[in-house]
């Protein structure tokens, strides 16, 4: 009973930090009818820049702080550069377009960083929680904690400020928010820099707990089953799929195997498709002709 409690402690404080990334996919998926496959990639990049400015011997505040701006910043040349020139041209060219981020990306995280792991220094409060025998360390609670607190901020975002309106003004109607004053090119631009400012600290998080490598890209890819449980058009599904994915995770690592849990969110992804494509809170989408 220990260990099934444990995992799925484990399980839920792994999602946080799913739920935070798969935000990030759902809020650029809603507004622009995108979906960024690239995440994986940025999530490594985001962790990667983030240790590296560690390591130059700023403080270590300082160096998210300069991360989570160079994330945001990259998210936004992604879409001011290659991207805002696919904004009228079918959903498909996009959808290819992010594919050749992916490898773009991947070259520059190798040849960046080579292929070992980095390892973050503890700058948070270190103690653990003990269930049985398993032992839960601050790193993984640490990591729940910041996650679940982003995602809801991002949520209460896009729900009740006037950015938030803009935003899915856009997402809603984009040809009536165009007559009301709204930029779709900027509100573009915006999404693509909360996506990558979602990555970065993502990508900080999951190295915090165990290091981040510049070949782990599937680590951010497992957001993308996170936004189709969710609902790929509601923020709110992601947090809830997140911490579900989490305990698929955890209980499929502890029972069968660390080969079948990498597999987990992709089965679950297989039968969303299948079974409810709209997602847990997402909304069957209606055609009236």
């Amino acid at each position: 009973m220990d260990e099934l409690l444990a995992y799925l402690i484990i399980g839920v404080f792994s999602g946080g930090v799913y739920s935070l990334i798969a935000l990030g996919l759902v809020i650029i998926f809603k507004t622009t009818k995108t979906l960024n496959f690239a995440v994986g990639e940025m999530v490594v990049m985001g962790g990667l820049i983030t240790v590296s400015l560690m390591n130059t011997g700023l403080p270590h505040w300082v160096a998210i702080i300069l991360g989570v701006a160079i994330g945001g910043a990259i998210g936004l040349l992604f879409q001011k550069v290659i991207l805002s020139s696919f904004i009228k041209r079918p959903i498909l060219d996009t959808l290819i377009v992010t594919c050749f981020i992916i490898y773009l990306l991947e070259g520059l995280n190798g040849c960046g960083w080579g292929v070992n792991a980095r390892f973050f220094p503890a700058f948070l409060p270190q103690w653990h929680l003990n269930i049985g025998d398993i032992i839960i360390s601050s790193e993984i609670m640490w990591s729940f904690i910041v996650g679940i607190a982003l995602s809801f901020i991002l949520v209460i975002v896009f729900r009740y400020t006037k950015l938030g309106l803009g935003l899915r003004a856009v997402a809603d109607a984009d040809t009536l928010a165009r007559s009301k004053g709204i930029s779709i090119s900027s509100t573009h631009s915006i999404v693509w820099a909360l996506g990558g400012i979602a990555a970065v600290v993502g990508g900080t998080l999951f190295g915090y707990i165990s290091g981040i490598s510049p070949t782990e890209g599937t680590i951010g890819l497992r957001a993308i089953p996170v936004a189709f449980l969710g609902g790929l058009e509601s923020p709110s599904g992601a947090i809830v799929a997140g911490l579900i994915i989490g305990i698929v995770e955890r209980l499929t690592e502890g029972y069968l195997s660390s080969s079948w849990a990498s597999m987990a969110p992709f089965i679950i992804l297989l039968a969303v498709l299948l079974v409810r494509p709209q997602g847990l809170l997402g909304q069957r989408a209606t055609e009236r002709v």
